[in-house]
């Protein structure tokens, strides 16, 4: 049970990261979706428990900066290109 429950939290998350990554938004939202990011991974490492948990809480808290750098890049990479 626990391993279809990881499974459905990671492949929502994969989701989530493709969506804010790859979605046509403005600089507003930008800002505070990577706000939302950095909060969540702020909160992450203050709830981290320890133990077999503590790996899943540190690749979320990869994971969260990982979309931010991917974020970033992707909106670069989509400014420069020509018309």
């Amino acid at each position: 049970m626990r391993k279809v429950f990881v499974l459905a939290v990671w492949a929502f998350i994969s989701l989530c990261v493709v969506a804010i990554i790859t979605l046509p938004v403005n600089l507003q939202t930008q800002l505070i979706a990577s706000l939302l990011i950095v909060t969540l991974m702020a909160i992450i490492k203050l709830v981290d428990a320890g133990g077999e948990v503590a790996l899943d809480c540190a690749r979320l808290r990869n994971g969260g900066g990982a979309a931010l750098c991917l974020l970033a890049h992707y909106r670069n990479i989509a400014a420069h290109q020509p018309a």
